[in-house]
């Protein structure tokens, strides 16, 4: 399961450049408007991604969407890493997350509540596990899911 926004179905044609060009095909967010879209596609990469590596990737998969012209509307189209806090879009992201502190929100109430923030104990194969506020865990299925984040705290040394 995956939890792209790609309501022009471009994943197919998107992850084979990213991946060609030698980054890892984090994740797309699809925004439509009546008139224009927005696309933002997240790359990754062991070392890290820099402007000019976003700058090459826009080029390539641009040109790459003008010739197969998938997106029937005009549209911007980004190029990101997915950053610190970074949104978590398949199941595998979430296994590696497990432990780690995130931000779920979901498109319905489940236990009467869309937004969650807590611990992730574990993800299955249909719902994610989640504790929050001392030891108050809740299992949220997946198809509930609207989108996971990472919820990193820096620290900024000695602010006293």
């Amino acid at each position: 399961m995956n939890l792209y926004r790609d309501p022009f179905g471009i994943v197919p044609i998107v992850e084979p450049v990213v991946s060609g060009m030698g980054y890892q095909f984090w994740g797309l967010d699809c925004q439509t408007g009546q008139r224009t879209a927005q696309v933002r596609v997240y790359i990754d990469r062991e070392k890290g991604v820099t402007l000019d590596d976003c700058s090459q990737v826009s080029e390539q998969l641009s040109a790459v969407l003008d010739v197969e012209d998938p997106i029937h509307m005009p549209y911007t189209l980004e190029i990101s890493s997915p950053g610190i806090n970074r949104l978590l879009f398949s199941v595998d992201q979430m296994q590696d997350a497990v432990g780690s502190k995130v931000r779920i929100k979901t498109s319905w109430p489940v236990e009467g509540r869309r937004n969650f923030n807590g611990f992730l104990e574990s993800v299955e194969e249909e719902h994610v596990r989640i504790r929050i506020q001392g030891d108050a865990s809740f299992t949220v299925p997946l198809n509930a899911v609207r989108n996971v984040k990472l919820d990193v705290e820096m620290e900024f040394g000695d602010q006293s």
